[in-house]
């Protein structure tokens, strides 16, 4: 029979298990068609990069894992369909999870499989590995690198958020894939992988990484959730004021403002005029973001065309308010670029779902961590709201049917997950006592009575400099 912690099975398991429930293999073999070749989760928004397909696909490649017991005969003797299947879902990545973060070694649960063994033996080389962890060694340390910056006091501020998102976005992609791959490959069974990948980072690294990037991930998702509401106020607020700007310019070379030495010109008047109304014409929403962009993209390259006319290019006045102006628009941009699929995209960035089970191997990491850094405590709060991503995934389905078990599904995984971190914390107010426990010790066994007044000869003896 089956052994917990060992590659021993029952014969013929788990196919002779799965074909009690037989599935056509014409339909197996179709699953199978669309999940090596389809992003069915579209995820691709998330990931773009081709560097991070792995992840992009580790979803539905656990369950092309499940499905394809229900043909075993894809993983005994077809080479091409496991050969394919292997380079495009499990190439860099053959530690997989499951349901609620369930952890497989594909070197262990496809040893039987001749086909499928033979299709992992092309990626499972100590060359090919080697370059695989060194490379996710090179996005581990740029992770946390980038991650120093941005967390740096006083940096991220909703003006350079909207400014940066990209790059904010790009260095949560990065951080989380190099911490994902550490997190599932140092469960690997093979030992000169494993020696080879443990030796690389240290577990306090890893966790290092995990709290940073789900710092980050908190600041980031707080303030832009503030932006989004705050996005029609602020698109008002510009639109208005470049209204303003431009009205007052098509004022200016009517000549007749007060200070203004300017001819009348009625060919500027009529185009500054031209363009505050094809401004007041824009209207925000996101479904027309894109577009609106574009507008106000050529709106500000017109403003920078106009300044080569002889009488804009002579008056430094002129030039310094239409810079402004300019200014203004490109904040209209950014605004514009304010979208609730961004947002979207950090939870599926973020999400910790996979270390579920595996995140048990770290407690003892992290009691001796807050143990000697108490301040690193801080960090966990935004670490428990990045592992509340787990809550996600058994709910999700459950509540897109409006299943009446929602309630007691959520309630059973929130109790797990206060559970968890509860082991987790239990190591603060321990921490507490004992400290006061060594104060009460020195205050009651070590401490001398000293009287009220003494002469200061007398001091030194008296002092206790080791006592704590």
């Amino acid at each position: 029979g089956y052994e917990s912690g060992t590659d021993k099975y029952p014969k013929n398991y788990p196919e002779n298990f799965f074909g009690r429930f037989a599935v056509p293999t014409d339909i197996v073999r179709l699953l199978v068609q669309t999940l090596q070749s389809d992003d069915i989760y579209r995820v691709a928004r998330s990931f773009p990069s081709p560097d991070h397909r792995s992840v992009r696909l580790a979803t539905q490649a656990g369950m092309l894992y499940v499905i394809l017991y229900f043909c075993p005969e894809l993983l005994h003797k077809n080479d091409t369909a496991m050969r394919e299947t292997v380079d495009r879902h499990f190439g860099e990545n053959w530690i997989i999870t499951l349901y609620m973060g369930h952890v497989i070694d594909l070197s262990v649960e496809w040893a039987r499989y001749k086909a499928a063994k033979k299709a992992l033996d092309n990626i499972l080389t100590l060359p090919n590995i080697t370059q695989i962890s060194r490379q996710n060694l090179q996005w581990f340390q740029e992770a946390k690198q980038e991650l120093a910056q941005f967390l740096t006091e006083g940096i991220l501020t909703p003006d350079f958020l909207l400014r940066n998102t990209e790059p904010l976005l790009q260095c949560m992609r990065k951080s989380n894939v190099a911490l994902r791959w550490r997190l599932l490959h140092r469960r690997t069974w093979q030992p000169k992988f494993s020696e080879l990948i443990r030796s690389q980072v240290s577990p306090n690294a890893v966790m290092d990484l995990l709290l940073t990037s789900a710092q980050l991930e908190y600041q980031v998702k707080n303030m832009f959730s503030d932006l989004l509401e705050q996005r029609q106020a602020q698109w008002d607020e510009c639109k208005s004021a470049v209204m303003g700007r431009l009205t007052e310019l098509s004022e200016y070379f009517t000549g007749e403002k007060a200070l203004t030495r300017v001819q009348r010109d009625e060919r500027m008047m009529q185009w500054f005029a031209g363009l505050a109304k094809e401004v007041e014409a824009m209207k925000e929403g996101e479904e027309h973001s894109t577009v609106m962009g574009r507008k106000i993209q050529k709106t500000i390259t017109a403003l920078e065309e106009v300044e080569q006319f002889e009488q804009v290019d002579t008056d430094e006045q002129l030039k310094a308010f239409l810079g402004d102006t300019r200014e203004l628009l490109r904040q209209l941009v950014r605004v514009v670029n304010i979208r609730h699929s961004d947002l979207s995209k950090m939870e599926v960035i973020s999400d910790l779902s996979y270390g579920f089970e595996i995140l048990n191997d770290y407690t003892q990491v992290m009691h001796d961590r807050v143990r000697s850094e108490p301040n690193y405590s801080v960090l966990l709060r935004a670490g428990f709201v990045k592992l509340a991503s787990i809550l996600d995934v058994p709910l999700t389905r459950i509540n897109q049917v409006d299943s009446p078990d929602a309630l007691s599904v959520a309630e059973f995984y929130s109790s797990e997950l206060v559970d968890f971190m509860r082991r987790l914390l239990d190591v603060i107010p321990r921490s507490v006592f004992a400290i006061l426990s060594q104060i009460v010790e020195v205050q009651t066994h070590r401490l001398k009575a000293l009287p009220v007044k003494f002469e200061s000869h007398y001091l030194k003896p008296r002092i206790l400099l080791k006592a704590c």
